[in-house]
């Protein structure tokens, strides 16, 4: 609760920073959409973790081609996989919740109902965390260990592009990638130990995790009010 508290009032802080710029030209609207993500360290690819997004956005024009632009979103992240790479049945999960304030530079290849671009930043919030192993109760354990060392602050870097259809609504896809670590195991072991034993061999054993990191793709749309 802490950590949305001080979420939202960046976000506000921030907001209240771009009616000051140009207030004539500040506008706000709603968001959302889909997610897909993974956690590099877990020792599996693909975004596999299917989960919602959606939130707040206030925006001003910086010029005919640019905009600046600060988010208060709800994003849903993690992990989803199953027993081997090529498992069929992805029925282990780590979800995480995460309230993010991303502040982003948009730039029109046209005057605004055209393609556009997005590069930013976001600072995450860890809210809440959700581990589901089924049949793997050591194996969930060994996560469910480390979730207290999770970093439950996070900054990520942003790309994306998108298009607009009109001055008020849009779509875009979105990737970001985790500047700093989930998770950082101050005493590493051998992780091959990870994948041949647990994953190869089919085993519930315990698993020892190097790292953890986040990489997300957002799909949406947005609606300015």
């Amino acid at each position: 609760m802490k950590n949305l508290q001080k979420c939202m009032i960046s976000a506000i802080l921030l907001v209240m920073m771009l009616c000051s710029l140009e207030a004539q030209h500040f506008s706000a609207g709603v968001q959302g959409g889909l997610s897909f993500s993974q956690l590099d360290g877990d020792q599996f690819t693909g975004y596999d973790k299917k989960g919602i997004w959606f939130g707040i956005r206030g925006q001003t024009s910086l010029s005919s081609f640019t905009e600046l632009m600060v988010e208060l979103n709800y994003v849903q992240k993690g992990s989803r996989f199953g027993r081997t790479q090529n498992s069929e049945h992805k029925n282990r999960l780590i979800a995480l919740s995460y309230a993010e304030v991303p502040v982003i530079f948009r730039f029109h290849k046209k005057k605004k109902t055209a393609l556009f671009y997005d590069l930013g930043f976001s600072v995450s919030f860890l809210i809440n965390e959700h581990l589901r192993f089924n049949r793997s109760p050591k194996m969930e354990q060994s996560i469910a260990d480390i979730i207290p060392d999770f970093e439950r602050r996070e900054l990520n870097g942003l790309l994306g592009m998108g298009m607009s259809f009109s001055n008020r609504l849009g779509c875009f896809v979105r990737t970001s990638i985790g500047m700093s670590l989930l998770y950082k195991n101050e005493n590493p072991t051998d992780g091959s130990q990870f994948i041949n034993n647990v994953f190869v061999h089919q085993r519930d054993q315990s698993v020892h995790i190097s790292h953890l990191r986040n990489y997300h793709i957002l799909v949406g749309t947005f609606y300015l009010i």
